[in-house]
């Protein structure tokens, strides 16, 4: 037998071992990848929901206005539903109308009133409460 001999390619057991290591790497990446789909799926879902907020607190704003204190609706893929409580109501005289230190007399003027709102929204994919705080004016 000639010790001399070189022999030519791999070994089962380098070949099972690289198989290995690459089988680990590649299960690693398929990982991050498939946390990055669902955390960029969960962002737009939130986003959705919240980019409507500013819009439907506008809406609820003058339908407050006009008197509702709640109600529900249906906006672009987006059902929503919103409560309004009184916090605070104040007739307005005309003294501290015009930026006045409260104490003076005058005429009243109109009504103030400030309002919380809650307003739960509903998605395809996720629910999001929201509270705001908005105002009315009731001239007299």
């Amino acid at each position: 037998m000639n010790s001399n001999k070189k022999t030519a390619g791999f070994s089962l057991i380098e070949v099972l071992v690289a198989s290995f290591i690459l089988f680990m790497v590649i299960s690693a990446c398929s990982g991050i990848f498939y946390g990055a789909v669902k955390s960029k799926k969960t962002a737009e879902d939130y986003t959705l929901s919240t980019s409507f907020a500013p819009l439907l607190a506008e809406h609820i704003g003058l339908q407050i206005k006009n008197g509702d204190t709640s109600g529900n609706g249906y906006f672009l893929g987006v059902t929503y539903r919103w409560q309004a409580k009184t916090l605070k109501s104040a007739a307005v005289n005309s003294y501290t109308a015009v930026g006045m230190s409260s104490g003076g007399s005058g005429d009243v003027v109109g009504n103030a009133v400030l309002w919380q709102v809650s307003l739960s929204v509903d998605s395809k994919f996720r629910s999001d409460d929201f509270s705001f705080k908005t105002t009315t004016w009731t001239a007299i």
